[in-house]
């Protein structure tokens, strides 16, 4: 019978390169899509704000309280983030939201990517169609979009770029970052 228990993520990887100027960190987070039901945009955003003192961002960026980030990634639909595995944010979130939004959740279905280091901008210009310079996608800026054809939301927390990429996709932009970050050098934290 096959072993189908989970692999680590970096299993076997190791640095690339020297210099150091990019490290990435494979982020251990709970992923859920909440997307407001017609006519209760103004109430979810209130009882967001009463219940996690967060405000609801309104167009393409982040918003963050108490280990809690909302991401704006289209009309009425943000895509919520909380540190570490958790089976029942989306539970908790349903309940809490109830008839104001759909939730769905995704922490299964992708994989999020930490990406810093002084030559990050570089490296992420050699796949990204957008402008990441921070006079224009500015710290907390959030794109949904796609970094050498592989759909990605993109998005500037803390000093850092987080790539949440489909987890079906995550080796093909481990392949992607491993060649586009060798001439920079690239550490990989958290591995084994």
């Amino acid at each position: 019978m096959s072993d189908l228990s989970a692999l680590p993520a970096f299993r076997g990887m190791g640095p690339v390169g020297e210099g150091g100027g990019v490290t990435v960190r494979l982020r251990d987070v709970s992923m859920v899509s909440v997307l407001a039901r017609k006519d209760s945009g103004a109430a979810l955003a209130q009882k967001i704000l009463s219940e996690f003192t967060l405000v609801l961002p309104d167009g393409p960026k982040r918003s963050a309280a108490g280990g809690l980030s909302m991401l704006g990634i289209g009309p009425s639909r943000w895509m919520c983030l909380r540190d570490g595995s958790n089976s029942d944010f989306a539970a908790e979130l349903q309940s809490m939201l109830g008839g104001l939004a759909s939730i769905s959740d995704h922490s299964d279905g992708y994989a999020v990517f930490e990406i810093k280091g002084p030559a990050t901008h570089r490296l992420l210009a050699k796949g990204v169609p957008l402008d990441l310079d921070p006079t224009v996608f500015s710290a907390d800026s959030v794109a949904v979009t796609v970094i050498a054809h592989i759909g990605a939301t993109v998005w500037r927390c803390n000093g850092s770029f987080m790539v949440a990429v489909f987890r079906s996709y995550a080796g093909s932009f481990w392949h992607w970052l491993v060649a586009s970050a060798a001439e920079f050098g690239l550490a990989i934290e958290g591995a084994p």
